[in-house]
């Protein structure tokens, strides 16, 4: 079946929707459009120019020289939460010359775009493309198609889109233009209104926007550990992004568990709890001991036992045991180092974890459940002690 594609804009975190949409052209989802926001707009571009190759290699390569001209010691700011004072003066510096600009010099990004894009190719794909701005002459939102952008001016008009608002702004035709964020930053309605019925979003925004559209069906591949900022390119933070937007890609599709980790095959609720009961009623040294005391009955083994453990991930009354055990798995594997970036089967994380960190008692034995329970009762024991 066709989809149409909705790219959100954020800056870095576009290395996101390249590592998503290399999942889906792994899956052989055939596009019939694209429509981008910013970063989104630039990712769009590639994809409907078919070169996934030249759009990994980009956000592969890129550096933060290639999007602004900006201090060495100034651009550390951009992701350093905690600025020491040379880099505050030096902020406070480069912002009013800023000012005096009218915006920093993104001369660098205007190179990047020209070297990757090939706008005789882009013209001749048969997928659809259209991209947000906002212009700030007129103070209002731009919504553009590939048969309204003027030939030559496809450049120009995807840096209107990512004109990030420290940058300069972009004028086009006497017109000057910003961010498209400011407008729709999720360009799943110019979709609709163009009558595209199947479309995937990939959000990599800072607030999740999402709307119903009668008779439209959206799927949403978004994150669910928080990327950083915007403007941070460090190559570590990319390569991580890309691996994240490919697997949450294959989570949506595949229906997996999980939020950190891509968990499958998990063990129905009703399940997990009789796991739960059996230790209970086989007076198991395991109660005890993650209880901190021997339970008077199985409701204290979950009031008391499981309570805390509720709190702690924030569940509410519509979250599930099924939700509480991934969370309590996940935790303990960080800590433990698992690995995140690749698809469990539910028992097999339960021996990778208990492999990695064979620590405190532990229920001897080869019953899947009794490695589960040991990693659970480890879990509560910590945070009794906290």
């Amino acid at each position: 079946m066709e989809r149409a594609i909705a790219l959100e804009g954020g800056g870095a975190k576009g290395a996101y929707e390249i590592g998503a949409l290399r999942a889906l052209k792994e899956r052989e989802i055939s596009i019939s459009a694209v429509a981008g926001t910013s970063i989104g707009a630039m990712n769009g571009a590639m994809i409907v120019m078919d070169a996934m190759e030249e759009a990994e290699d980009l956000w592969q390569n890129i550096r933060f020289e290639d999007i602004l001209s900006c201090p060495q010691e100034l651009q550390e700011i951009f992701w350093d939460e905690k600025l020491n004072m040379k880099q505050a003066q030096a902020a406070f510096q480069t912002f009013r010359q800023m000012i005096h600009d009218r915006g920093l010099d993104s001369t660098p990004l205007r190179n990047l775009v020209d070297r990757y894009l090939d706008e005789d190719r882009f013209r001749q794909s048969d997928i659809d493309y259209g991209l947000v701005t906002y212009s700030v002459t007129d103070r209002k939102g731009v919504v553009k198609f590939r048969d309204e952008i003027p030939v030559g001016k496809l450049g120009d008009y995807i840096l209107a889109s990512a004109a990030y608002p420290l940058f300069q702004l972009v004028e086009i035709e006497g017109k000057k233009y910003i961010d498209g964020g400011f407008y729709d930053n999720s360009p799943v309605r110019m979709l609709v209104e163009r009558g595209y019925k199947q479309i995937i979003c990939i959000q990599i925004g800072a607030n999740r926007v999402v709307h119903d559209y009668p008779g439209v069906d959206v799927m949403h591949i978004y994150p669910k550990i928080p990327l950083g900022h915007a403007l941070d390119v460090r190559r570590e933070k990319l390569d991580v992004y890309m691996q994240q937007g490919y697997f949450d890609a294959i989570r949506t599709f595949d229906s997996l568990f999980g939020n950190g980790y891509y968990i499958k095959d998990l063990p129905s609720e009703e399940k997990l709890l009789e796991m739960i009961i059996e230790f209970y009623l086989e007076d198991s040294e395991l109660i005890p001991w993650m209880m901190g005391m021997k339970p008077e009955s199985l409701r204290s083994v979950f009031e008391e036992g499981f309570g805390k453990a509720w709190k702690r991930y924030g569940l509410d009354r519509q979250a599930s045991y099924q939700d509480l055990f991934v969370m309590i798995l996940e935790e303990s594997a960080v800590e433990a180092g698992v690995d995140r970036f690749q698809i469990y089967d539910f028992w097999d994380l339960v021996n990778q974890i208990e492999k990695a960190q064979p620590k405190g008692p532990m229920i001897m034995g080869a019953k899947n459940q009794s490695r589960l329970m040991s990693i659970v009762s480890r879990r509560l024991s910590t945070w009794r002690k906290e």
